[in-house]
Protein backbone atom coordinates (compact mmCIF):
# COMPACT_ATOMS: atom_id res chain seq x y z
CA UNK A 1 0.00 0.00 0.00
CA UNK A 2 1.02 3.49 -0.98
CA UNK A 3 0.90 6.55 1.42
CA UNK A 4 2.19 9.73 -0.43
CA UNK A 5 4.27 12.31 1.33
CA UNK A 6 2.73 14.62 3.82
CA UNK A 7 -0.69 12.22 3.92
CA UNK A 8 -1.90 10.48 7.25
CA UNK A 9 -4.33 7.67 7.22
CA UNK A 10 -6.30 6.31 10.20
CA UNK A 11 -6.99 2.89 10.80
CA UNK A 12 -10.25 2.20 13.10
CA UNK A 13 -11.22 -1.25 14.87
CA UNK A 14 -13.77 -1.92 17.36
CA UNK A 15 -13.10 -4.21 20.12
CA UNK A 16 -16.15 -6.42 20.53
CA UNK A 17 -17.18 -8.14 23.85
CA UNK A 18 -16.90 -11.41 22.37
CA UNK A 19 -14.22 -12.06 19.71
CA UNK A 20 -14.15 -15.07 17.55
CA UNK A 21 -11.70 -17.21 18.87
CA UNK A 22 -10.36 -18.45 15.83
CA UNK A 23 -9.71 -15.16 14.47
CA UNK A 24 -8.00 -14.15 18.10
CA UNK A 25 -5.10 -17.30 17.49
CA UNK A 26 -5.00 -15.96 13.81
CA UNK A 27 -3.85 -12.63 15.40
CA UNK A 28 -1.64 -14.40 18.02
CA UNK A 29 0.56 -16.27 14.91
CA UNK A 30 1.34 -12.68 13.63
CA UNK A 31 2.36 -11.55 17.16
CA UNK A 32 6.48 -12.23 18.11
CA UNK A 33 7.06 -14.51 21.53
CA UNK A 34 7.13 -12.05 23.82
CA UNK A 35 4.05 -10.05 22.42
CA UNK A 36 2.48 -13.40 23.21
CA UNK A 37 4.28 -13.57 26.66
CA UNK A 38 2.48 -10.21 27.67
CA UNK A 39 -0.85 -11.42 26.03
CA UNK A 40 -0.85 -13.85 28.96
CA UNK A 41 -0.37 -11.62 31.31
CA UNK A 42 -3.64 -10.10 31.63
CA UNK A 43 -6.15 -11.30 34.11
CA UNK A 44 -9.34 -10.20 32.34
CA UNK A 45 -10.18 -11.15 28.66
CA UNK A 46 -11.66 -8.14 27.80
CA UNK A 47 -8.00 -6.87 28.18
CA UNK A 48 -6.44 -9.64 26.71
CA UNK A 49 -8.48 -9.15 23.35
CA UNK A 50 -7.94 -5.78 23.22
CA UNK A 51 -4.04 -5.83 23.24
CA UNK A 52 -4.01 -9.01 20.92
CA UNK A 53 -6.40 -6.51 18.58
CA UNK A 54 -4.18 -3.95 19.14
CA UNK A 55 -0.54 -5.62 17.77
CA UNK A 56 -2.42 -7.71 14.95
CA UNK A 57 -3.74 -3.97 13.83
CA UNK A 58 -0.44 -2.47 14.15
CA UNK A 59 0.96 -5.37 12.61
CA UNK A 60 -0.95 -6.07 9.70
CA UNK A 61 -1.59 -2.41 8.70
CA UNK A 62 2.37 -1.47 8.63
CA UNK A 63 3.26 -4.93 7.12
CA UNK A 64 0.81 -3.35 4.08
CA UNK A 65 3.35 -0.39 3.71
CA UNK A 66 5.91 -1.85 3.73
CA UNK A 67 5.70 -5.08 1.21
CA UNK A 68 6.05 -7.52 4.23
CA UNK A 69 4.95 -10.52 6.03
CA UNK A 70 3.02 -9.09 9.71
CA UNK A 71 5.07 -11.58 11.73
CA UNK A 72 8.83 -10.64 10.46
CA UNK A 73 8.23 -6.79 11.78
CA UNK A 74 10.54 -5.77 14.60
CA UNK A 75 9.59 -3.01 16.48
CA UNK A 76 11.44 -0.86 18.64
CA UNK A 77 10.89 1.74 21.66
CA UNK A 78 12.60 4.85 21.94
CA UNK A 79 14.15 6.08 25.38
CA UNK A 80 10.45 7.85 26.12
CA UNK A 81 8.57 4.45 25.23
CA UNK A 82 7.41 5.67 21.72
CA UNK A 83 7.00 2.68 19.40
CA UNK A 84 8.82 2.46 15.60
CA UNK A 85 9.42 -0.28 13.44
CA UNK A 86 13.18 -1.18 13.56
CA UNK A 87 15.73 0.26 10.10
CA UNK A 88 12.75 2.29 9.36
CA UNK A 89 13.40 6.02 9.87
CA UNK A 90 9.99 7.45 11.18
CA UNK A 91 10.26 10.48 8.29
CA UNK A 92 9.84 6.99 6.10
CA UNK A 93 6.87 5.98 7.68
CA UNK A 94 5.52 7.01 11.47
CA UNK A 95 2.97 5.50 13.38
CA UNK A 96 0.90 5.50 16.11
CA UNK A 97 -1.77 3.81 18.56
CA UNK A 98 -4.28 4.20 21.07
CA UNK A 99 -7.21 2.75 22.08
CA UNK A 100 -10.62 2.74 24.79
CA UNK A 101 -11.75 -0.25 26.11
CA UNK A 102 -14.09 -0.29 22.28
CA UNK A 103 -11.81 1.33 19.79
CA UNK A 104 -8.45 0.52 18.66
CA UNK A 105 -6.91 3.30 16.59
CA UNK A 106 -3.76 3.29 14.26
CA UNK A 107 -2.60 6.49 12.63
CA UNK A 108 0.00 6.35 9.60
CA UNK A 109 1.94 8.83 8.09
CA UNK A 110 4.93 10.03 5.78
CA UNK A 111 6.81 13.07 5.83
CA UNK A 112 6.85 13.68 9.84
CA UNK A 113 5.99 12.22 13.02
CA UNK A 114 2.60 11.69 13.43
CA UNK A 115 0.49 10.96 17.41
CA UNK A 116 -2.89 10.63 18.16
CA UNK A 117 -5.44 9.99 20.87
CA UNK A 118 -8.88 8.65 21.09
CA UNK A 119 -11.24 8.95 24.46
CA UNK A 120 -14.38 7.49 24.85
CA UNK A 121 -17.16 10.82 25.82
CA UNK A 122 -19.70 8.25 27.27
CA UNK A 123 -17.29 7.26 30.17
CA UNK A 124 -17.33 8.42 33.90
CA UNK A 125 -17.58 12.53 34.52
CA UNK A 126 -13.91 13.88 33.51
CA UNK A 127 -12.02 14.47 35.88
CA UNK A 128 -11.69 18.16 36.00
CA UNK A 129 -9.41 18.37 39.13
CA UNK A 130 -6.78 16.85 36.43
CA UNK A 131 -7.00 19.94 34.19
CA UNK A 132 -6.25 22.39 37.77
CA UNK A 133 -3.58 21.14 38.17
CA UNK A 134 -1.86 20.36 35.03
CA UNK A 135 -3.69 21.98 31.90
CA UNK A 136 -2.62 25.51 31.02
CA UNK A 137 -4.31 28.94 32.81
CA UNK A 138 -5.88 29.40 29.26
CA UNK A 139 -7.42 25.85 28.96
CA UNK A 140 -8.30 26.03 32.79
CA UNK A 141 -9.94 28.96 32.62
CA UNK A 142 -12.21 28.09 29.58
CA UNK A 143 -13.65 25.14 31.06
CA UNK A 144 -14.37 26.94 33.94
CA UNK A 145 -16.32 29.89 31.58
CA UNK A 146 -18.32 26.79 30.16
CA UNK A 147 -22.06 25.44 31.21
CA UNK A 148 -21.29 22.74 34.06
CA UNK A 149 -22.63 20.38 30.70
CA UNK A 150 -20.51 21.58 28.74
CA UNK A 151 -17.05 20.66 30.51
CA UNK A 152 -16.95 17.32 30.53
CA UNK A 153 -16.51 17.15 26.72
CA UNK A 154 -14.25 20.35 26.15
CA UNK A 155 -11.82 18.82 29.11
CA UNK A 156 -11.62 15.16 26.71
CA UNK A 157 -11.11 17.55 23.31
CA UNK A 158 -8.02 19.16 25.52
CA UNK A 159 -7.16 16.27 26.64
CA UNK A 160 -6.88 14.17 23.30
CA UNK A 161 -4.84 17.14 21.59
CA UNK A 162 -2.41 17.41 24.41
CA UNK A 163 -1.91 13.48 24.20
CA UNK A 164 -1.71 13.47 20.56
CA UNK A 165 0.66 16.33 20.29
CA UNK A 166 3.23 14.93 23.14
CA UNK A 167 2.78 11.52 21.39
CA UNK A 168 3.92 13.34 18.07
CA UNK A 169 6.88 14.49 19.56
CA UNK A 170 8.13 11.06 21.09
CA UNK A 171 8.75 12.43 24.61
CA UNK A 172 5.66 11.56 26.39
CA UNK A 173 5.09 13.47 29.82
CA UNK A 174 8.60 14.59 29.55
CA UNK A 175 6.84 17.94 28.04
CA UNK A 176 5.42 19.55 30.71
CA UNK A 177 1.42 19.68 29.66
CA UNK A 178 0.82 23.12 30.98
CA UNK A 179 4.06 24.84 28.25
CA UNK A 180 1.54 24.65 25.54
CA UNK A 181 -2.69 24.82 25.00
CA UNK A 182 -5.05 24.83 22.71
CA UNK A 183 -7.85 27.93 22.03
CA UNK A 184 -10.95 25.82 21.04
CA UNK A 185 -13.10 28.86 19.94
CA UNK A 186 -15.82 28.70 17.67
CA UNK A 187 -15.89 27.74 13.61
CA UNK A 188 -14.18 24.25 14.41
CA UNK A 189 -10.98 25.53 14.83
CA UNK A 190 -7.69 24.28 16.62
CA UNK A 191 -5.38 27.13 17.64
CA UNK A 192 -2.09 25.61 19.23
CA UNK A 193 0.07 27.81 21.32
CA UNK A 194 3.90 26.81 22.47
CA UNK A 195 5.76 27.95 25.26
CA UNK A 196 9.19 29.09 23.80
CA UNK A 197 10.92 26.77 26.26
CA UNK A 198 9.78 23.97 23.88
CA UNK A 199 11.36 25.41 20.81
CA UNK A 200 8.98 24.04 18.99
CA UNK A 201 8.10 25.49 15.46
CA UNK A 202 4.28 26.35 15.04
CA UNK A 203 4.18 25.95 11.55
CA UNK A 204 5.14 22.38 11.52
CA UNK A 205 2.29 20.89 14.00
CA UNK A 206 -0.98 20.04 12.41
CA UNK A 207 -3.80 19.09 14.27
CA UNK A 208 -7.59 17.14 13.43
CA UNK A 209 -10.18 16.27 16.03
CA UNK A 210 -12.45 13.66 14.43
CA UNK A 211 -15.91 12.04 15.57
CA UNK A 212 -15.64 8.48 15.67
CA UNK A 213 -17.63 5.75 16.17
CA UNK A 214 -19.88 5.41 19.60
CA UNK A 215 -19.16 8.36 20.93
CA UNK A 216 -15.78 8.79 20.59
CA UNK A 217 -13.54 11.76 20.23
CA UNK A 218 -10.12 11.33 17.70
CA UNK A 219 -7.20 13.83 18.18
CA UNK A 220 -4.02 13.07 15.65
CA UNK A 221 -0.91 15.50 15.21
CA UNK A 222 1.19 15.16 12.52
CA UNK A 223 4.90 17.31 13.48
CA UNK A 224 7.25 18.10 10.60
CA UNK A 225 6.01 19.35 7.57
CA UNK A 226 6.05 23.13 6.41
CA UNK A 227 3.08 22.09 3.89
CA UNK A 228 -0.28 21.31 5.31
CA UNK A 229 -0.39 17.23 5.25
CA UNK A 230 -4.00 15.65 4.30
CA UNK A 231 -5.93 13.30 5.88
CA UNK A 232 -6.60 10.97 3.12
CA UNK A 233 -7.48 7.79 4.35
CA UNK A 234 -10.16 6.59 7.02
CA UNK A 235 -11.00 3.13 7.09
CA UNK A 236 -12.74 0.56 9.26
CA UNK A 237 -10.98 -3.17 9.82
CA UNK A 238 -11.25 -6.06 11.34
CA UNK A 239 -7.47 -6.80 11.03
CA UNK A 240 -6.77 -10.26 8.70
CA UNK A 241 -11.04 -10.34 7.86
CA UNK A 242 -12.39 -7.37 6.04
CA UNK A 243 -12.45 -3.52 5.90
CA UNK A 244 -14.07 -0.43 4.41
CA UNK A 245 -13.98 3.20 4.41
CA UNK A 246 -15.07 4.57 7.17
CA UNK A 247 -15.12 8.72 7.21
CA UNK A 248 -15.23 10.17 10.51
CA UNK A 249 -16.38 13.85 10.73
CA UNK A 250 -13.63 16.34 11.30
CA UNK A 251 -14.86 18.44 14.08
CA UNK A 252 -11.92 20.72 14.15
CA UNK A 253 -9.06 21.38 12.86
CA UNK A 254 -5.83 23.90 12.78
CA UNK A 255 -5.63 23.82 8.58
CA UNK A 256 -4.93 27.43 7.48
CA UNK A 257 -4.99 29.23 10.74
CA UNK A 258 -2.07 31.82 11.71
CA UNK A 259 -0.52 29.40 14.29
CA UNK A 260 0.60 31.65 17.42
CA UNK A 261 3.97 31.18 19.51
CA UNK A 262 3.19 31.65 23.45
CA UNK A 263 4.97 34.01 25.61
Amino acid sequence: MKIGVNEVHLWLTICHAEWDTRLLERYRGVMNDDERRQARRFVHAADTHRYVTTRALARTVLARYLDTDASTLQFETSEFGRPFVRGIAPEALSFNLSHTRELVVCVVARGGSVGVDTESLLQAPAPLEVASEYFAPPEVRAIRHLPSELRHRRFYETWTLKEAYIKAVGKGLAIPLDAFHFNLGGSGKVLPSFSSRLCESPSKCHFWMLSGPSDHLISICMRGPEDAPQLTKQVRIVPLRSEYPWECSVLRTSADLDIMVAR
